[in-house]
């Protein structure tokens, strides 16, 4: 079978058991003990604490500023530092983070107005603080809307901009963040739609030279979320403290600390050595393909115990609808019929 008949592709937002939980398995797991491997490594992590996350990444962030890149590492770091103004829980269900309550109909905090266009007003969680003491505000919310906006400023493909279109404007009304919809609108609680980035950080060099917005040095950058980046080693770690304006549950982890490996051939197999070695507590979800995180659990199973949750990515296989030969449906159900899809995964996934 040619290369070009099957390509891979990837759906969200599945509420299935798929075989990436199997990654995000391997890589959550209790503090490493202070014991000193008798093996060494090439790597030299620093020395990681009892009350020290350390998670291993293969790759240095482009930006801190996740709203602005594509690095799946980036976009792990900035859930620690921002606060979203909503979120998922456990089960898969929003929950208010930035904001005091979800706005519904029930609530009105939602309004169907008599022009036909929508109206949310998110209220904002009270005494939230950025890690420099300034207050966060709704002026923060509309400024980072405007920005996002902006054609100028390059936005990570995981924002859709033309969701944005949708929005006739948005204002502060009673220091509430209040959004106005073109016409109703169902997803206007989206999670990944509202963020606030801190105005007084951002705006002077938005205001300067807005393609560069990704590029403010961390050493500037204020959190409103629970931790701080409290150093940066490039190509080595990224070490993450408690935010001591946050306002929220204390931490139970007092410092993460990311290594950063990306200096051997393999990066992989050099997290997964650090991991058996106990000189990394984790390995980052954005780090390992499926088939290196299978492979993983082969080497590890005399050190630790696999459990495996529901995810809410699904990884599969499709038609390449762009071949010739498989825009014919007869084929491509002979094709379909042809597989045996439990051998595929014995033998590619190791029965997972």
């Amino acid at each position: 079978m040619s290369k070009n008949i099957l390509k891979k592709q990837c759906i969200y937002k599945t509420n299935l058991q798929s075989i990436i939980s199997i990654i995000i398995m391997i890589l959550i797991m209790s503090c490493r003990k202070d014991i000193e491997p008798k093996d060494s490594t090439a790597v030299e992590p620093s020395q990681t604490h009892k009350d020290t996350l350390s998670i291993g990444i293969n790759i240095d962030p482009d930006t801190v500023n996740f709203l602005f890149s594509d690095l799946k590492v980036s976009r792990e770091l900035g859930y620690y530092l921002f606060l979203p103004m909503v979120a998922l829980d456990e089960s898969w269900k929003l929950i208010p983070r930035l904001a005091q309550e979800i706005p519904t109909f029930e609530n009105r905090l939602a309004e169907l107005l008599p022009n036909g266009e929508m109206k949310i007003t998110w209220n904002l969680r009270e005494n939230l603080f950025w890690s420099d003491g300034k207050p966060v505000t709704a002026e923060d919310c509309v400024f980072t809307h405007n920005m996002i906006t902006d054609p100028n400023v390059p936005l990570s493909d995981r924002i859709d901009r033309s969701v944005y279109k949708k929005i006739k404007k948005v204002e502060v009304i009673n220091q509430s963040f209040v959004v106005h919809w073109k016409e109703p609108y169902h997803y206007y609680k989206h999670y990944l739609l509202h963020w606030c980035l801190p105005k007084h950080v951002f705006e002077p060099v938005y205001k300067v030279a807005p393609s560069q917005i990704k590029f403010i040095p961390w050493e500037k950058l204020v959190s409103s979320g629970p931790y701080i980046i409290e150093h940066y080693h490039p190509q080595k770690s990224i070490i993450l403290a408690p935010n001591p304006m946050w306002k929220g549950k204390k931490p139970e982890i007092k410092k993460i600390e990311y290594i950063i490996v990306s200096q051997t051939i393999n990066n992989a197999d050099a997290l997964l050595q650090l991991l058996t070695l106990q000189k990394i507590s984790a390995i980052s979800p954005t780090v390992l393909s499926t088939e290196e995180a299978v492979h993983g659990i082969g080497g590890l199973k005399q050190m630790y115990q696999f459990h495996f949750a529901e995810s809410l990515v699904l990884e599969y296989i499709a038609m390449n609808m762009d071949d010739p030969l498989l825009k014919i449906p007869e084929i491509r159900k002979a094709l379909v019929l042809a597989i045996d899809r439990n051998e595929m995964v014995r033998l590619l996934f190791g029965g997972f």
